[in-house]
């Protein structure tokens, strides 16, 4: 609960230094289990993911770990590699002591990379989700529920800085009276393509478009997505959902009026391409289907 580093300086060095603690312990299999933590990598974790929200520095966490990751494999590699070369010479000395003319032949050193250890990616994502976890428990001394938590964290966004900006936005779209109706059909929909597989055209063909209350939700889509491109891009997520939130009425009349699993075969895959896009816009911010109770 202490303040973060108050210098510029301070601040990008604690981030380094959390950075190679994380890396480090992690990638030497130390990562904490029950409640042993020795090494104190949980503290870390929080003082680390702090330390980029409270700063407002848009920080590629993701891209930062993976360098930590390598370099603290490439530190333990060196290290490894050092310490066979010294028990070998060890070994070599020992054996000449006992038999000076024994024909004494070194072992082969093993390589790290030969022993059976996760990839670096699996352990950048490891460690992202470490810190996640952390996250959890911060935000819900803000009184952030985990319902928005979670619909945040599914996306994993790479800057930590960018996943406060998306829980504040989130907090806001749930007050709106739009926000209960569009979570509970982005769950629909999403259940709706978990069982069309992926099958699902890219695009939506207009010609296809047969009944008017599809017809106008895919304009309303085609609008939305226009009309929200550039608050996305600049990190202006409560304006992209205020947008987003627009297209209620359109979405209930689509499933009031419009049958999706119709046995015509292009005309269904139509509507799913339709439903598809419309998922990936409100899905944009966060995964809104938590919010649905």
């Amino acid at each position: 609960s202490d303040d973060i580093a108050l210098s510029p300086l301070g601040k990008v060095l604690a981030i380094a230094e959390r950075l190679d603690t994380l890396a480090g312990g992690f990638a030497a299999g130390l990562k904490p289990t029950g409640n042993k933590d020795p090494f104190a990598l949980r503290r870390n974790a929080l003082g680390l993911a702090r330390t980029i929200i409270e700063s407002g520095f848009d920080l590629n966490l993701s891209s930062f770990l993976m360098s930590a990751v390598e370099s603290a494999r490439a530190a333990i590699e060196l290290s490894m590699t050092r310490l066979a070369k010294q028990e070998a010479l060890d070994e070599e000395k020992t054996v000449a002591e006992f038999s000076p003319t024994a024909n004494y032949k070194a072992k082969p050193q093993k390589k790290v990379s030969e022993i059976d250890l996760v990839s670096n990616d699996e352990l950048a994502n490891d460690l992202y989700d470490f810190i996640l976890d952390r996250l959890r428990g911060y935000y819900a001394d803000k009184g952030v529920p985990v319902q928005h938590f979670n619909a945040v964290a599914e996306l994993r966004p790479a800057s930590l800085y960018d996943f406060d900006r998306r829980i504040d936005a989130i907090g806001t779209f749930a007050q709106l009276p739009e926000a209960e109706a569009l979570a509970a059909a982005n769950k629909r929909i999403n259940n709706i393509l978990k069982k069309a597989g992926d099958d699902v055209p890219a695009t939506v063909d207009t010609a296809l478009l047969k009944e008017p209350a599809e017809a106008a939700l895919a304009e309303a889509v085609e609008a939305v997505y226009a009309e929200t491109g550039h608050a996305l891009a600049h990190g202006d997520y409560v304006d992209a959902l205020a947008h987003l939130a627009r297209l209620r009425p359109r979405v209930d009349a689509f499933f009031d009026d419009v049958m999706v699993n119709v046995d015509d075969v292009p005309l269904r895959n139509n509507r799913l391409a339709l439903l598809r896009r419309l998922s990936e816009r409100l899905g944009s911010v966060a995964a809104i289907e938590h919010l649905s109770a």
